[in-house]
């Protein structure tokens, strides 16, 4: 009898992307703004940029400010800080963000 071989399939991704979207919500109001009327939580691929987003499209729904030290301060509200790297994490989004002018391209 012949072994039947099993193929995981993994759903497109890129975490670069991904850092890339976070990192320009993290600091560009308009940015945020691109980015939560495009995406939901659910388009990450990553457990903690899922995380890191429904705290960001949360500020957003709330009209609310959506910086690395609020978003931090939610994160560690609702006991996840550490889950998604900490503020180190954060801080390493908005250094890798790279310029925001391009946030429709990084949304895609």
């Amino acid at each position: 009898m012949a072994k039947k071989s099993i193929q995981i399939k993994t759903a497109p991704n890129s975490k670069e992307s991904e850092m890339m979207v976070l990192g320009c919500s993290l600091t560009s109001v308009n940015s945020l703004n691109t980015a939560a009327d495009n995406l939901d939580d659910t388009d990450f691929y990553y457990t903690e940029h899922k995380k890191i987003f429904k705290v960001l499209k949360e500020a957003y729904k709330k009209d609310r400010p959506a910086d690395i030290h609020i978003v931090a301060e939610e994160l560690k509200r609702l006991d996840i800080l550490d889950d998604i790297g900490g503020v180190a994490y954060l801080t390493t989004l908005a250094q890798f963000a790279g310029t925001s002018a391009y946030i429709e391209e990084y949304v895609q």
